[in-house]
């Protein structure tokens, strides 16, 4: 099916995709990478990122298309650095979220934005937008990014999910033991875990 330029026709099945994709993108992260060197700047702005997904979702149901085409704009430049800042990275399985690994996730997460952004007349290269505020939440929801200042630990079975570290440049392992078991990220999913 080919989806015209700005013909808003296929605008509200896209923004609710897009919003679940990248909620389970940030849960992955959440879960699984938080002991990659970068992880708290990665995350602040994949965060904005879903903030922009859930606006947009939102502009949808009000069917409000200017907002929806202002909220987009540049959006594709910060996905597109959230992919590079992850490509590289390891994975420690702690939790499986959804039925696909990282990289198939942000492929589909693109070709969703892609689509969204050609129905709504919004060009790849727009200028970047500015995060917006956020409906309340309906499924398990990623948690924001912490503060600048703090070390990122989620903490397990309590739904705060943070918590400052001892020290900033110590690893998180959620289960209290080293980060020894990190696998290449990669499209493969994690072996089953008992829990």
């Amino acid at each position: 099916m080919i989806v015209p330029f700005g013909g808003f026709t296929q605008y509200s099945d896209l923004s609710g995709r897009l919003e679940t994709l990248v909620n389970e993108i940030l849960l992955d992260l959440h879960y699984n990478y938080s002991h990659n060197r970068g992880f708290a700047e990665t995350y602040r702005e994949a965060y904005q990122l879903l903030g922009v997904a859930k606006f947009i979702h939102a502009a949808e149901h009000n069917n409000d298309r200017e907002a929806m085409r202002s909220k987009l704009l540049g959006t594709d430049q910060l996905f597109h650095h959230i992919q590079d800042d992850v490509r590289g990275w390891t994975r420690i399985h702690y939790r499986q979220i959804g039925s696909l690994g990282i990289v198939s996730k942000m492929e589909l997460a693109e070709t969703t934005l892609h689509h969204l952004m050609n129905d709504v007349g919004v060009s790849e290269s727009a200028q970047a937008p500015q995060p917006g505020a956020v409906p309340a939440p309906r499924v398990e929801q990623a948690p924001p990014p912490p503060a600048a200042q703090q070390g990122y630990a989620p903490q397990q079975g309590t739904r705060q999910g943070y918590a400052p570290q001892r020290a900033p440049s110590q690893n998180y392992s959620p289960q209290g033991s080293p980060a020894t078991t990190a696998a290449p990220l990669g499209n493969s999913p994690p072996p089953p875990t008992v829990q």
